[in-house]
């Protein structure tokens, strides 16, 4: 029979059997709960750079990794490489005309190529600048987009999307304007992404403002809103998972995303189904613990994470430096996986697979 605990010190302990039971069954919810869960933890395990650290910069336009894994960094004030310990600040050649670097190609070669707004493309090897701008005949002083690839004869060559002069080709250091497919001129090129065809033929998808368009063989395709796949006809970013049966290509757009399976089928997402914001600047791709694909999207309201059939936003509230991202790239370093995210306030990794 219970004893009943008359005056303050009876309500004081049964106050406290009352938090420990509470936090018996919390215990037991979070222990259920999936360990990728970042609700288990409260916040990512990410660290943030910016301009305290060495960046000569906070907005991060664009991020890549060379040969020998050190870390690029495009901002407003120049290019930077991250060696794992110290920024080391890359100015561009013509910094009075522009030092905004918006896209980066390390090439096969290991060149850097470097696509400014203002100064059209920089290419940049063994400590020697070659300027690709408008005094040398590159039709647009925004390069905004940038790819390496092969032309339809088979010839290495690098692709230059542009803001307001669509697509370039620089072959033997020649400026190749590229003339749209017929009936559909577009001038704005925000994306290239070079990929295999199911013949396995070169493949170029280039985002415009008119659809998202693939040239293979000197022949265009077109996917676009009639395809009754985008949701817009303004395309900023591409990403392919999986591979046969299973093969998606996942367009990020101005409205949302968008993936479309190998049969042509579609699934779209925005603010109505699991988006906070839908626009989607930048794709990538990780895996969880259980081998499965994780897709990432870069928006104007944060980082938003596609696993398990559903979207999760981390914004600032979850330690990010910005809401607005612009840039995302994935490193691998033995079973770890990194995340970089660049975000108009700096530039944050996150260690995936790790919540604090």
């Amino acid at each position: 029979m219970a004893i009943p605990l008359p005056g303050p010190a009876g309500r004081l302990l049964q106050a406290v059997l009352a938090a420990l039971c509470l936090a018996a069954g919390l215990s037991t919810a979070l222990a259920a709960a999936p360990a990728t869960d970042p609700l288990r933890y409260g916040r990512l395990p990410i660290r943030v750079y910016n301009d305290r650290d060495g960046l000569p910069q906070n907005s991060i336009e664009t991020i890549t990794f060379d040969r020998e894994g050190y870390l690029w960094a495009g901002t407003q004030d120049g290019a930077v490489r991250w060696d794992g310990k110290a920024f080391e600040v890359l100015p561009m050649p013509r910094p009075t005309r522009s030092s905004w670097v918006v896209a980066h190609l390390v090439a096969a070669d290991g060149s850097h190529w470097f696509g400014t707004r203002g100064d059209g493309l920089q290419h940049y090897k063994d400590g020697t600048w070659t300027s690709f701008g408008p005094p040398e005949g590159f039709p647009d002083a925004q390069c905004i987009a940038i790819a390496e690839g092969v032309d339809e004869a088979g010839r290495p060559v690098v692709w230059a999307g542009t803001q307001e002069h669509g697509l370039v080709m620089i072959r033997d250091d020649r400026i190749l304007p590229q003339p749209p497919p017929p009936g559909r001129p577009f001038s704005r090129v925000h994306a290239l992404h070079p990929a295999t065809a199911e013949d396995g033929t070169a493949r170029l998808w280039v985002g415009t403002d008119r659809g998202a368009l693939a040239l293979a063989r000197g022949r265009w395709t077109v996917l676009d809103r009639s395809d009754y796949g985008l949701p817009t006809d303004n395309v900023f970013a591409f990403l392919e998972t999986g591979e046969g049966p299973s093969r998606a290509l996942w367009i990020g757009t101005e409205r949302g995303v968008a993936r479309r399976s190998a049969t042509g089928t579609w699934e779209r997402w925005d603010e109505r189904n699991g988006l906070v914001n839908p626009y989607a600047f930048r794709l990538a791709r990780t895996r969880n613990v259980r081998g499965e694909t994780v897709v990432w999207a870069g928006t104007e309201g944060g980082l938003a994470r596609f696993e398990g059939g559903q979207w999760t936003v981390f914004d600032t509230r979850n330690a990010l430096p910005s809401n607005v991202v612009r840039s995302l790239a994935v490193k691998h370093t033995g079973q770890v996986q990194s995340l970089w995210v660049g975000t108009f306030a700096g530039l944050a990794r996150l260690t995936l697979g790790k919540w604090l």
